[in-house]
């Protein structure tokens, strides 16, 4: 037969002088229940995400400028909640943007959309009657002619200044003083349009001074053989129309 236990046999139990303090009228279950409640709640804060968070404690906070982040349902944690907010703006930010981004080559093309097809034309012909002048001269002086787009200011000098002298039309005759300026002009908007930005026609730069001289003088050589112009001459007057008179 078990013996009678005594009061003083537990004692021991005085050693939590806080004991009656801290549980108050709780019994020793709802005391382990209620932190089990609590425990449980702190470990799912962990499988949270940031947004599910801000629904469960509802935060108080002013976001009317803000715009609305829509973030992956990747767990955050400290380490990589500055990488998903991140995500989320960019994302926010190319789906909301009231801007339509281009890039170069659509610039490009807005800009020969706008363009007259007789300039478009001007320019193709233009490199095409430099570029065969120039095959034709290198095969028969054997000398090396840069491409358009690698002249210098004195390719501009030498090489251009022969072009304009020498360049004739298919059945060999000279291009009229008109016509030279333009083909000139038409150089002049492919190396613009290719970045190369050297206005060999500007009469207040003197670095293409020569150029232009020889420009110059080809043109009038031209006039002066009244190629490109018309000469308009007065009918001849009849003997009775002179008697008339």
């Amino acid at each position: 037969m078990a013996a009678k236990m005594e009061m003083s046999d537990i004692d021991f139990l005085n050693v939590i002088p806080e004991w009656d303090n801290s549980i108050d009228d709780l019994t020793l279950s709802q005391t382990c229940k209620d932190a089990e409640n609590e425990n449980t709640a702190f470990e799912k804060l962990e499988d949270l995400t940031l947004s599910q968070a801000l629904d469960q404690y509802e935060v108080d906070f002013e976001m009317d400028d803000l715009p609305d982040f829509e973030l992956t349902q990747v767990p955050l944690t400290a380490d990589n909640i500055i990488e998903e907010l991140e995500k989320a703006v960019t994302v926010n930010c190319n789906e909301n943007s009231r801007y339509s981004f281009v890039e170069d080559i659509d610039i490009d093309k807005l800009v020969k959309s706008t363009e007259s097809r007789n300039t478009r034309k001007n320019t193709t012909w233009s490199v095409a009657t430099f570029n065969d002048w120039r095959v034709a001269r290198m095969k028969s002086n054997y000398c090396a002619i840069p491409e358009l787009l690698q002249f210098t200011a004195n390719d501009v000098n030498q090489w251009l200044s022969k072009f304009v002298i020498e360049t004739r039309r298919k059945d060999g005759k000279p291009y009229p003083p008109k016509t030279l300026y333009l083909l000139c002009v038409g150089i002049l908007r492919f190396h613009r349009e290719n970045g190369v930005h050297m206005n060999f026609l500007d009469e207040k730069d003197c670095v293409f001074y020569d150029f232009r001289r020889s420009l110059s003088a080809r043109m009038t050589e031209l006039t002066k053989q009244s190629i490109g112009t018309t000469t308009k001459q007065a009918e001849a007057i009849s003997e009775e129309t002179e008697s008339t008179l």
